[in-house]
C-alpha cells in the first residue's frame, strides 16, 4: 500500500522538419538528398513534483550509520515552498537528465549510378540514413513512486505487525505529511526505479548497396544491407549483491549468504 502522488503524466517537447531534393547530375548519376532535423526532449513534469536517484552522488563507500539522502535529486521547477532535506540536490533544469539532444540532424543520401558508360544494364545503387528514436516518457513514470512525494507501506510482516483485517494499512501517511524524506541506510534495501541522468537518445545508422545487371534477359542482383544502433534504452539491475571475501569485503561483509545479501549491494 502507499500514499502520495497517485500518478504522473510527463510532458515531452517534440518538433521536426525535413527537406529533400532529387538531383540528376548527368545521364549516368541520380542523387536523392534529404536532411531531417528533429528534437525529442527529455521527459519532465510541469509541477516539478518528482525525483530520481543519481548514483554518481551516492557515497562510494556506502551510507553512514545514520543514513543519507545524497544522490536524491529533484528538478529545478520543484515548488519553491517544498523543503529540501540535507543531501538532496536540486538540479538547474526541469528534467532529471543531464542533456537534451539539440543536434538531432539526420542526413539521407541515395544514388543510382551506371559505372560503365557503354553498359546500359549495369546499375549500382546505394543509400545511407541516420534515424533518431524518440524515448517515450514511460521510463520516467517509475521514479514517481518514491520519496519525497510518495511513500509505500508493506502490509503485514515484521515491519508492519499491527496490521489487521479491519485496518490493513495502519501506517499509511496522510497527504498532509508530504514531502517525506527517509534517509537510506545500509541494508535498508529500498525499492526504487531510478534511470540514468546520462540517458542519451538512441539512433540508428542504416546503409545499403547493391549492383544490378541483366544477362540474356535474366536479372542478377547482389547487395548488402546493414544497420547499427547505439544508446539503446534498457533496464539493468544495478544493486545486485556482489560476492564478498576476506580479501575483498563489501561494506564490512566477508561471507556470502542470503541473510546478508542486501548488505553486499553496491549501493544499499
Amino acid at each position: 500500500a502507499g500514499n502520495g502522488r497517485p500518478a504522473v503524466y510527463p510532458a515531452i517537447n517534440n518538433f521536426a522538419l525535413f527537406i529533400q531534393d532529387d538531383v540528376r547530375a548527368n545521364d549516368r548519376l541520380n542523387l536523392n538528398l534529404g536532411l531531417r532535423y528533429q528534437f525529442n526532449g527529455q521527459a519532465y513534469t510541469t509541477d516539478g513534483r518528482e525525483s530520481n536517484w543519481d548514483l554518481r552522488l551516492f557515497p562510494k563507500d556506502g551510507p553512514p550509520p545514520e543514513g543519507t539522502l545524497s544522490g536524491l535529486v529533484v528538478p529545478g521547477n520543484i515548488p519553491s515552498d517544498t523543503p529540501l532535506a540535507p543531501g538532496v540536490t536540486k538540479r538547474s533544469q526541469n528534467t532529471l537528465v543531464d542533456k537534451q539532444n539539440w543536434l538531432g540532424l539526420s542526413p539521407r543520401v541515395g544514388l543510382a549510378w551506371r559505372p560503365i558508360k557503354s553498359k546500359q544494364n549495369v546499375v549500382l545503387r546505394a543509400g545511407y540514413g541516420l534515424f533518431w528514436s524518440a524515448v517515450t516518457g514511460t521510463y520516467s513514470i517509475g521514479v514517481t513512486a518514491q520519496q519525497p512525494f510518495y511513500a509505500s507501506v508493506v502490509a503485514g510482516g515484521a515491519s508492519n505487525n499491527t496490521t489487521t483485517l479491519q485496518n490493513p494499512f495502519p501506517n499509511v501517511p496522510p497527504m498532509s505529511a508530504f514531502p517525506i524524506y527517509i534517509p537510506v541506510k545500509l541494508g535498508s534495501n529500498p525499492t526504487v526505479y531510478p534511470y540514468s541522468p546520462e540517458l542519451k537518445q538512441p539512433h540508428t545508422n542504416e546503409y545499403s548497396v547493391n549492383l544490378q545487371t541483366e544477362i540474356k534477359g535474366v536479372l542478377f542482383q547482389g547487395g548488402y544491407v546493414g544497420s547499427r544502433t547505439r544508446n539503446i534504452v534498457g533496464f539493468v539491475a544495478l544493486n545486485q549483491g556482489y560476492l564478498a571475501s576476506p580479501e575483498k569485503p563489501i561494506h564490512g561483509q566477508t561471507t556470502n549468504t542470503i541473510a546478508e545479501r542486501a548488505l553486499r549491494g553496491p549501493f544499499v
